[in-house]
């Protein structure tokens, strides 16, 4: 019975490890249906009170049957995240580098005493220190497994970098088991264990350097897009000018030839020339400018609805805008433009897929207090919902979203009704220093 505790007590890594890999992805385990992870945890229950029956018995390292559990583990890892490949190898693989290299330390940790030990299990105390070491690396790096890396996952622009740094975990997990000394005896010669448990103290270090490495990465990755998305903002600003500056000129020159077309009327009038007198007035109404419409007081909202609008009529799609923002609200017109130019955009696309006659999209934003904004997207759609995607331009107009909902300690809803898919977010105004 001795022998069982002490390999169970090694089997409890596996559960350690277990709750590391799924930190960065507990927002998807918690969709997960209730029976499907009571069944799981009794799997892991089960094997590990069976695989320590089984080592005790026949006197193996936990080790030979532990490996191939957690490999085999993967696959159900990969499909309950819905992640891809290379971000899942990531996650999983960091969660086995911190069991492995607790292994390994405590293996250095405990020599002096495991020396005497000629069974195939560690002493208990040597087991409760692995299990001490692993709580302190995941109190370590909680805040990057539990908070930063979800994010890091959630956003499209990371995709590609996923490829190159799922392996850092995986080879660095190998070496930590290559590295891994067979015999305690062999770490008490001269000062290998010294110099060992010294240079290993330098793991966490280059693993949170390398977590670092990712979060300087994905935030370069996020000023890059803002960084574009002002520019966006600012093209179609100037866009519009010119649009309003078109219209003004037409209608300056229209006034200034007023008095001269009312002259030429009055004559065809007259004189009974009824024909000339409609060819004239034709000729005069196709001369002028199309009427400017202003969607908003904010210059920048402004801008955006007018590019989606056109765009929505070349698509054949009417949008009933309501916009009451003014220049002064308390958000940054970036954040706003960026929020209503993807919701919106994000209804073209579900809204082309319907028939013409269906294809109307209301948008309506407003201030509902003097610090909380209201914005509301309804439009039809085919009854074929996605609303998070990892296309490269359409998941990514959402996440940021999501991103504007966080930043301003907002709120967000999509729901379906008889046809309609509406998209309500509430946004507060930052508290001022």
């Amino acid at each position: 019975m001795d022998i069982f505790l002490r390999y169970f007590l090694e089997f409890l890594a596996l559960l350690q490890g277990f709750v590391i890999v799924a930190l960065p992805v507990r927002k998807q385990l918690e969709k997960t249906n209730l029976t499907i992870k009571a069944v799981l945890g009794s799997v892991v229950a089960v094997f590990m009170i069976s695989g320590s029956f089984i080592c005790a018995r026949y006197s193996l390292q936990t080790a030979f049957i532990m490996i191939p559990f957690v490999l085999a583990m993967f696959p159900v890892y990969l499909l309950l995240t819905g992640l891809s490949v290379p971000k899942a190898v990531f996650c999983y693989f960091s969660g086995l580098l911190t069991i492995s290299f607790s292994t390994v330390y405590t293996q250095l940790l405990a020599a002096p005493w495991e020396v005497g030990n000629h069974t195939d299990v560690w002493l208990p105390a040597t087991s409760v220190i692995e299990i001490i070491i692993t709580i302190l690396l995941t109190c370590i790096f909680y805040r990057f497994l539990a908070y930063v890396l979800p994010d890091l996952l959630d956003d499209p622009g990371m995709n590609p970098t996923w490829d190159k740094v799922m392996w850092f975990p995986v080879v660095t997990s190998i070496l930590a088991l290559w590295v891994s000394p067979q015999h305690e005896d062999v770490l008490l010669i001269g000062r290998i264990r010294i110099i060992s448990l010294i240079l290993l103290l330098f793991f966490p270090f280059a693993m949170w350097a390398f977590f670092h490495y990712l979060f300087t990465i994905w935030q370069y990755f996020l000023k890059t897009f803002d960084l574009q998305k002002e520019n966006d903002i600012l093209q179609l600003q100037e866009t519009r000018y010119r649009q309003l500056k078109r219209y003004m000129d037409a209608t300056r020159t229209l006034r200034h030839d007023f008095r001269q077309h009312i002259l030429a009327i009055e004559k065809f009038a007259r004189e009974g020339q009824n024909d000339r007198l409609l060819e004239y007035l034709h000729e005069i109404s196709a001369r002028m400018p199309l009427t400017a419409r202003v969607f908003s007081a904010n210059k920048a909202i402004d801008a955006v609805a007018a590019y989606y609008d056109e765009y929505a009529h070349k698509q054949e799609t009417v949008i009933d805008w309501h916009l009451n923002i003014s220049d002064d609200v308390p958000f940054q017109d970036i954040d706003l433009c960026s929020l209503l130019g993807n919701l919106v955009e994000n209804a073209l696309h579900a809204t082309e897929k319907m028939e013409k006659e269906k294809r109307t999209i209301t948008v309506k934003a407003e201030m509902i207090t003097p610090i909380m904004l209201a914005v509301n997207v309804v439009n039809p759609y085919d009854g074929s919902l996605n609303p998070i995607t990892d296309d490269a331009e359409h998941g990514i107009g959402l996440r940021s979203v999501e991103r504007t909902v966080k930043k301003y300690r907002g709120v967000s809803r999509f729901h379906t009704d008889n046809g309609m898919y509406a998209v309500e977010i509430l946004l507060n105004a930052p508290e001022k220093e």
